[in-house]
């Protein structure tokens, strides 16, 4: 049996100017391909995206900001969570309040390929103490869960192609 390459993938989030909760999961990379077009080519990428081969008890390094270092462990399923406290944190971050970080894999002795040299970035938010709030994700999602036949959601799923999504209609004005 082929064994997948491994990746992490570091969720992006926010964090405070003395706490940052650093969060991922490691994964065997199932290589989901959005050109394939066809019923079946898209049967088979909807079960990889729900399939996954976790990375249990995986040693995690995270650095962030280019200079701190932290040391995580996966649990069962694959995730990681270090939730750690670092005075001024936002002294990391760009002039817009993100701060980059990448994951990789704290052993070399793996005995499996690892995809992107064992480097995985990601970023968090670090706002300012001033903001009153801020925005994430500017992603809209619009289903057609809502319609009365429930069509259009199998015609999304189905025959359009999630690697050249359609932005809905009136997003622009939102900005």
């Amino acid at each position: 049996m082929k064994k997948d390459k491994l990746q992490i993938i570091c969720f992006q989030g926010y964090g405070t100017n003395d706490r940052l909760p650093l969060r991922g999961r490691a994964l065997e990379d199932e290589i989901i391909d959005l050109e394939q077009k066809g019923f079946l080519a898209v049967v088979l990428n909807t079960w990889k995206r729900f399939e996954t081969d976790e990375i249990k008890h995986a040693k995690i390094k995270v650095k962030a900001g280019g200079s701190i270092t932290l040391k995580a462990n996966t649990d069962t399923n694959g995730y990681y969570l270090k939730n750690e406290f670092v005075e001024y944190f936002s002294r990391f971050a760009n002039t817009e309040g993100w701060l980059p970080v990448a994951a990789s894999f704290a052993t070399d002795n793996l005995n499996r390929s690892v995809n992107d040299n064992n480097c995985f970035v990601g970023e968090m938010l670090i706002p300012c103490a001033d903001a009153d709030y801020g925005v994430i994700d500017d992603t809209i999602l619009h289903t057609g869960v809502v319609s009365s036949l429930k069509w259009r959601v199998l015609v999304n799923t189905i025959f359009k192609r999630a690697g050249s999504p359609d932005a809905l209609e009136g997003t622009a004005d939102l900005s």
